[in-house]
């Protein structure tokens, strides 16, 4: 804490992106979307960092056919959860942590059949709420979509009268997206958010 900052270097041929701490067991590990430019699609890659914030080993997570990248993470009642973005299966999926960050289980699907991306999951006010950016068939940008839900493991999320608005669905390059966690503030909740005037 206060020193400079450290630097992790991407994979050869390829980055990191969707960087998400997570801790455990007194041990700190990075969750990200690894890329290869030779590839079409990101995979899910769990870093063990030790306490220089150096890469002691890293190993692929959630092996899928398909895109998989912003390895949202929450932790509730004791347990790690994440909620990966897998756009092209159209799901949003809440996975379970097991004995350590590379090993991880489903635990429900919260959507389906829908195209969604860089989704949040959060608890307010005695509510589960989830903010996810869609697109819609023949639409050419996004919009933001909201549901809320009184038990995350058990019971339906029911989408919030704003998804009717298709707000940012005219913002080009991915503006309005999730950019991270949501922020607890004194004057209320903060949403980080992309804007993204002239490419993505």
């Amino acid at each position: 804490a206060g020193g400079a900052p450290a630097i992790i270097a991407s994979p050869e041929g390829g980055y990191y992106a969707d960087p998400f701490p997570l801790e455990a067991a007194g041990t700190l590990y990075l969750l990200v979307e690894e890329f290869r430019y030779g590839g079409a699609k990101g995979h899910l890659v769990c870093l063990e960092l030790d306490d220089a914030l150096r890469t002691v080993k890293a190993k692929p997570i959630l092996p899928m056919d398909s895109h998989s990248s912003f390895p949202f993470v929450l932790a509730f009642g004791g347990v790690t959860y994440m909620v990966p973005e897998t756009h092209e299966a159209r799901s949003i999926d809440l996975f379970t942590m097991g004995k350590d960050p590379f090993e991880w289980a489903l635990a429900r699907r919260l959507l389906y059949g829908l195209d969604a991306v860089d989704t949040v999951v959060f608890r307010h006010q005695g509510l589960w709420w989830l903010i996810t950016s869609v697109l819609e068939p023949g639409a050419t940008n996004r919009h933001l979509e909201i549901y809320h839900s009184t038990d995350l493991l058990r019971d339906d999320f029911v989408a919030h009268p704003v998804n009717a608005e298709r707000r940012y669905q005219q913002e080009r390059h991915g503006t309005g997206r999730n950019a991270g966690t949501i922020l607890r503030t004194a004057s209320g909740l903060v949403r980080p958010m992309q804007n993204s005037l002239h490419h993505y």
